[in-house]
């Protein structure tokens, strides 16, 4: 008697992340699978997990690369931060631009949106073959980037 056995595809996504502003702090790099878990992104202080899978790194000028490996077949998004004072939240401007990203960000597809957190339907990418490579441009405000 033959068996079926469905074939179960998994991959490594590879983020290219460029223009981290110095090498100091930690990034932090969340894999997410819906909206809800893009949402939680830049407050690490909760300890909330609700990314399918997070990496924190130690920040490098220029470049870095991030690998998430044996990633399910699915649709993915991929969120960046760099925290410049390792306190484990994208620092933003109270006043005047309440909001406004004083740590450096980014998010797959290189989707930018200045008054919300990063939308799921357009930073996301399918996985479904061996490795899928990505680029984050990271986003910064340089005249507001003076964190301790």
């Amino acid at each position: 008697m033959f068996t079926y056995s469905p074939v179960i595809y998994s991959s490594d996504i590879i983020v290219n992340i460029f223009k981290p502003m110095v090498a100091k702090g930690d990034v932090y790099v969340d894999l997410h699978t819906s909206q809800s878990s893009c949402d939680a992104f830049d407050d690490k202080s909760l300890d909330n997990m609700s990314a399918f899978a997070t990496k924190v790194v130690p920040a490098i000028a220029d470049k870095m690369t991030v690998v998430f490996k044996d990633v399910p077949a699915g649709v993915y998004a991929v969120s960046v931060f760099h925290d410049l004072n390792t306190d484990r939240i994208l620092n933003r401007q109270i006043f005047p631009n309440s909001g406004v990203p004083i740590e450096s960000f980014g998010t797959s597809n290189n989707h930018f949106s200045p008054f919300s957190k990063p939308m799921f339907e357009k930073s996301s990418f399918a996985v479904y073959k061996d490795t899928v490579e990505i680029t984050i441009n990271l986003r910064h405000n340089s005249s507001l980037s003076n964190i301790n």
